[in-house]
């Protein structure tokens, strides 16, 4: 699971007490930080404000109580529009909404202790959930679980909440939501939903006046090969996918495949086999295409791999 890349909105957020803010991905951190300036205006960055599996995953960048909000806007709206315009052609990954709150020590204490009190928003504690969650966490990790009949889906469901980060209480991430009854999980709009509604009716209630950052995001799910490829292999990739006869691959189609085949060589592309051919069905390839390309993916690797090896 990644976050969204380059094509995150970019927008100040002015929630809480501690002044206007800027959420961003990776890719965007530095086109931000060099338009912000060069437009003279001051700010200071916490690039490991949220990690996913210890990797980088959102930045924070402050502005300060005195920024101008409007103009600050206006830079981002700027580095948004040459984001899309250099961006790699990649088709639209499935994303689901995700939910961090990050702050200084006191008050994240001040969070935890309110959370620790009544219910609010109709989340009641589930304490002997927790106790298993726990056995499952490093030691010392914080562990919360709050259950609801959520009106949006109509479903008792839980949602399991974990610190993390730099100093475990300095971050409470939203780490699971599992339905407490029926058999059938819950799907990516009904995940929406639930942390839509802990977003509104508990956290944003209790984080409020605390000058802690409550953090929605969204993370990329699914298949993940476009991450594996360089934007030449995906373009050779989307562009023989775009012009293909799915049903009847034709010696043309094949001529475009070798090109990819070709271009994965040359980057020295790690893809696993399931993987690409997962890919090519959602695409549109019937199951016996998808075996027969990906087929001539790993036999033309290893065809490209010997005769580097006879070079050499």
């Amino acid at each position: 699971m990644t976050t969204s890349a380059s094509d995150a909105p970019l927008t100040v957020s002015t929630d809480g007490s501690a002044g206007p803010y800027v959420i961003v991905t990776p890719e965007q951190l530095r086109p931000v930080m060099e338009a912000l300036r060069a437009d003279g205006i001051r700010f200071q960055v916490d690039d490991e404000a949220v990690l996913l599996n210890g990797a980088q995953a959102l930045a924070v960048i402050e502005l300060g109580r005195g920024a101008d909000v409007g103009r600050v806007q206006g830079v981002l709206d700027r580095v948004a529009a040459d984001l899309k315009g250099k961006g790699r052609r990649r088709r639209r990954l499935a994303t689901q909404k995700m939910l961090v709150v990050w702050g200084d020590p006191g008050p994240m204490q001040q969070l935890r202790t309110r959370l620790d009190g009544e219910a609010v928003g109709g989340w009641a504690r589930q304490r002997d959930i927790e106790t298993r969650l726990r056995t499952t966490l490093p030691e010392r990790t914080l562990g919360y679980c709050f259950s609801k009949r959520v009106p949006a889906i109509n479903r008792q469901v839980a949602v399991l909440m974990q610190g993390r980060g730099k100093g475990n209480g300095e971050e409470l991430s939203v780490s699971g939501v599992v339905p407490l009854e029926g058999r059938q999980a819950l799907d990516r709009d009904q995940h929406d939903k639930v942390i839509t509604d802990i977003h509104a009716s508990l956290i944003e209630p209790l984080s409020r006046d605390l000058g802690v950052r409550v953090l929605p995001y969204d993370a990329h799910v699914g298949s993940a090969l476009e991450e594996a490829l360089s934007s030449e292999a995906l373009t050779r990739l989307l562009e023989f996918s775009a012009v293909a006869n799915k049903s009847n691959l034709h010696s043309l189609d094949m001529q475009r495949w070798s090109a990819f085949i070709r271009q994965a060589h040359h980057d020295e592309a790690v893809i696993d086999p399931t993987l690409l051919a997962t890919w090519l069905v959602e695409d549109g390839f019937p199951s016996r295409n998808s075996e027969l390309l990906v087929q001539e993916y790993e036999s033309g690797r290893r065809i490209l791999s010997e005769y580097d090896e006879e070079r050499r």
